[in-house]
């Protein structure tokens, strides 16, 4: 078994773009910045991901085993990519077959998350921190609300299975909070896996208010809030500070 191929698991907006570059700029480590995300299933990159792979995207095993045999051109000895659970049916099946351990990389500030996630689809040409756009405005519909609650349901699966279903998983070599960024956090675990001291230096400021990403941050939180109070024992399962964050 190859234990050096890794996956960076995580929830969109949680800075795991951050976290790959950090570990690519390692000598010893390797991460897949071809498309700028290091996001091999990206679907907003598909006719880039399968001109790079000369293959189809849907076989996902099938990419993996390509960038692990890959590794071998870059003569380093760790390789690793991020992915997002929404993009894979079963993607177990995958850390199995090709033996991935697996970090998880998560923002506890579920509303900063969403808000920076909503104006990233708000802007076509949206790149890098959210604080360069205008804030996300709100406005009801039948048609926004669904889609409002749609875009929060999924967000609340990958919670849910990041922390349930991955955290306990064999193997796991560390799980990291996006607030740990912005303190010197010694990461020890990651360091005995890579072997070497990982260091993110970075420019985060995590001190700026919620309604930086919001122009109605009390109507939506209301609307968002009041949907969850109709189904408490489904929310109720989510992570304890997840339901912080929604008062509940």
């Amino acid at each position: 078994m190859d234990d050096k191929n890794f996956v960076v698991l995580g929830i969109p907006r949680s800075g795991t773009k951050f976290f790959c570059k950090s570990l690519n700029e390692r000598p010893n480590i390797w991460v897949p910045s071809w498309n700028s995300t290091y996001e091999p299933f990206n679907l907003k990159r598909i006719e880039h991901s399968s001109e790079i792979f000369k293959s189809h995207l849907f076989d996902h095993n099938n990419i993996v085993k390509k960038l692990i045999s890959a590794k071998k051109d870059q003569q380093k000895a760790y390789m690793g990519f991020k992915t997002f659970l929404i993009w894979h049916r079963d993607f177990k099946d995958v850390i199995e077959q090709n033996q991935l351990r697996i970090i998880i990389v998560i923002r506890k500030n579920f509303w900063k998350v969403f808000g920076s996630f909503l104006m990233s689809i708000e802007n076509a040409d949206y790149t890098g921190s959210s604080k360069r756009f205008s804030p996300f405005l709100f406005c009801p519909s039948n048609r926004e609300n669904r889609r409002i609650i749609d875009i929060f349901n999924n967000f609340c699966y990958q919670y849910w299975q990041l922390e349930n279903d991955y955290s306990s998983h064999k193997n796991l070599i560390d799980k990291i909070y996006f607030e740990d960024f912005t303190q010197s956090t010694k990461f020890e675990k990651l360091n005995d896996y890579f072997d070497d001291r990982i260091h993110f230096q970075n420019d985060y400021n995590d001190l700026d208010s919620v309604k930086t990403y919001f122009a109605n941050f009390e109507q939506l939180k209301s609307f968002v809030v009041e949907h969850c109070r109709s189904a408490p024992k489904h929310y109720g399962a989510l992570p304890d500070y997840f339901l912080e964050n929604l008062g509940l």
